[in-house]
């Protein structure tokens, strides 16, 4: 219970409370002022406490205003205080005394004083005398505050908090901000300035050791050492530039989380406090990917695969999932699971490893990878000269061949007469013999046995009728007789062990060719109307021992005809509407398993000869240009397309392969 008295004329109430009067402060000097009061009434309880209050406001308390606390025993009768400290200079206080005990805590009325001044505050001593920030510090000493806020304590020039004050002791905080080695300590009461005998020291963390050295993200690493900050949010870890999450700290050790933007093997680990640093000694390691299983384990492009395993970045940001040299997208990821979408690229082979990368280390799958492709990239074709544009290829004996050509699609003189060997196991090109006769483009072939043949075509003097055989075991050439006619973009085709040759634009438009006598024969030419006019030879193929081909006129509907080459008859069947196949400048036709295929611009057709019918199937991989004037070939179920060119002076050397078990 607060209770405020007045004396009035020495009468004296009996009361449970005591009663005090205040007196009128003397001696007040620069050095501070000499309190007075006087204990008139103790009351029914023994006083436990006594003393003085000031402020530069009326009616002083204890719980807000300056104090002088006085311990000793007293029943009744006067006592002072001489106050040396929080009295500014040219100032009126107003002080009252007071006295307490168990129950009440008793006022007297104000009394008012003008100061001249007092002494400053003294540091005589403060611990501990090393830290960091955030820590806190003890100061010993005299004519402190008790009013906390009236302590400013400054170390060097940055303010400390004050936690708790007495006339002798302040409790504080290092400041957030110093940086020097050694720091001076001001305390500020009154407007007088006392600074500490002593520096401050500014400890520098150091860290000893960690555990583990090996570990993956998310996982817990234990730090010890010491200086440390006991605040988690003052510890700055590093593992390089990466910033990690402290989620408990003591002087002597911090637990941290490995942060999932580390994204190199090793890294070094630096603390950083109070803009001082350490380095731990040894390098920590993020550990390897481990890939269990993929799954499933084929797929095409846009499908998703999950992928198991340890070690795994949970960002997926910090995931790399390769397909050769595509990049799969990480949809989701944890430690030990990823689901992933095979990317849509160029791809060298069908069966593939799958690899993880995380933080600089790829680990692959023990297990290949089937690519449900039909097309997948192959080694580029190889030329004596950079471009090849109209060439001439075939298959023969697990190999197939390019050759011939121009290299210059404004300049049809600047020709060739390499050729090159493809390896479909090692995927490789080898260099054979020259074709012997002169350079040639849009040069045709067919193989009979154990032989290539390859004639016709536009040398640089015009239109040639010669034709050459080919024989791998000697890697020689040898000239047959003659074509009837000196054309160019014919099409070869064999059938038991003939050869055929289609021309455009001629009446006697097919002859076969008998490598037994080495002598042609005109065969049944074709005379379908298709409209009037000159046709464009398209493609062709061979399907059950049947020769068919594909022609267009003006760039549209694309007609197919067939030819028995038993009955030696000749029939129309189901044509394509589509104008991206035609012209004999883009695309190609071929068989494979008895199923005839014509590529146009950018997709591929399947024709079925039981039911007369076609069926589009998937796009060329290439996506902003197609080929013009491009060869292709087939070996072991598979076709291989590719060269020729894409503007009018670019050059495709590119080559694919197209496996239609895939579509």
């Amino acid at each position: 219970m607060l209770i405020s008295v007045k004396c009035i004329d020495d009468e004296i109430i009996q009361t449970e409370y005591p009663r005090v009067q205040t007196l009128e402060a003397n001696r007040i000097t620069e050095s501070g002022a000499v309190l007075n009061a006087e204990i008139i009434y103790q009351g029914n309880q023994e006083i436990i406490e006594y003393g003085f209050v000031w402020d530069q406001e009326e009616n002083p308390t204890i719980e807000s205003s300056e104090k002088r606390i006085i311990a000793d025993k007293i029943t009744t009768g006067g006592f002072s205080a001489q106050v040396e400290t929080t009295l500014k200079e040219n100032k009126i206080y107003y002080v009252r005394a007071y006295a307490k005990n168990n129950e009440y805590l008793v006022y007297g009325i104000n009394t008012a004083f003008f100061s001249l001044g007092s002494e400053a505050a003294n540091i005589e001593d403060f611990y501990p005398k090393t830290g960091n920030w955030g820590d806190t510090i003890i100061l010993k000493g005299r004519h402190f505050s008790y009013l906390s806020n009236n302590n400013h304590v400054l170390f060097k020039d940055i303010s400390s908090k004050v936690i708790s004050s007495s006339d002798t002791t302040i409790t504080c905080i290092v400041p957030d901000g110093i940086n020097d080695e050694n720091v001076s300590i001001y305390l500020n009461v009154a407007n007088q300035q006392a600074v500490a005998k002593n520096k401050f020291e500014l400890t520098v963390p150091e860290i000893q050791s960690f555990y583990p050295m090996k570990a993956t993200f998310g996982d817990t690493i234990e730090f010890i050492g010491k200086n440390f900050s006991a605040v988690n949010e003052k510890n700055i870890i590093s593992f390089n530039e990466h910033q990690a999450e402290v989620i408990s700290s003591s002087k002597t050790k911090l637990s941290v989380i490995v942060p999932t933007s580390v994204n190199t093997h090793q890294s070094k680990v630096r603390l950083t406090l109070n803009l001082k640093s350490s380095s731990a000694e040894e390098l920590f390691e993020v550990l390897a990917p481990k890939i269990f299983k993929v799954s499933p384990e084929s797929g095409s492009s846009n499908t998703l695969i999950k992928i198991t395993g340890d070690n795994f970045n949970p960002d997926k940001i910090g995931d790399t999932i390769s397909f050769e040299k595509n990049y799969g997208e990480v949809v989701e990821a944890s430690k030990k699971e990823m689901t992933v979408r095979i990317p849509f690229g160029t791809y060298t082979n069908r069966f593939i490893k799958v690899g993880v990368t995380v933080a600089g280390q790829t680990t692959y799958d023990s297990s290949l990878f089937t690519l449900e492709e039909p097309w997948i990239k192959r080694e580029n074709v190889q030329s004596d000269v950079v471009n090849r544009y109209r060439a001439t290829s075939f298959s023969l004996l697990n190999n197939a061949y390019v050759g011939l050509g121009s290299h210059s699609r404004n300049n049809l003189s600047n020709l060739s007469n390499d050729f090159y060997k493809y390896d479909p196991i090692q995927n490789s090109w080898l260099k054979i013999s020259d074709f012997p006769g002169t350079g040639l483009s849009l040069a045709t072939s067919f193989t009979i046995g154990n032989y290539a043949y390859v004639g016709t075509g536009r040398s640089s003097s015009g239109n040639t009728n010669e034709f050459w055989r080919y024989d791998p075991a000697s890697d020689s050439w040898k000239q047959i007789e003659s074509f009837p006619y000196a054309v160019s973009a014919a099409k070869g085709f064999s059938i038991d062990g003939r050869g055929y040759v289609f021309i455009e634009n001629y009446s006697d438009n097919l002859w076969s060719y008998d490598p037994s006598i080495d002598k042609w024969t005109k065969m049944p030419g074709l005379d379908f109307d298709i409209g009037g006019g000159d046709y464009t030879i398209n493609k062709g193929f061979v399907v059950e021992g049947k020769i068919y081909i594909a022609m267009s006129r003006n760039q549209s509907y694309t007609h197919l005809f067939e030819f028995d080459t038993e009955t030696q008859q000749w029939t129309k069947k189901s044509g394509l509407d589509y104008s991206g196949a035609y012209g004999n400048y883009m695309g190609a036709g071929f068989s494979i398993d008895n199923v005839g295929y014509i590529m146009g611009e950018k997709s591929v057709y399947e024709y079925n000869y039981l039911s007369d019918s076609w069926k589009e199937l998937s796009d060329f991989p290439i996506v902003d240009y197609y080929y013009y004037y491009p060869t292709s070939f087939v070996l072991d179920g598979k076709a291989y397309y590719g060269t020729g060119s894409y503007e009018p002076s670019a050059y495709e050397p590119s080559f694919w392969e197209y496996d239609p078990n895939y579509e």
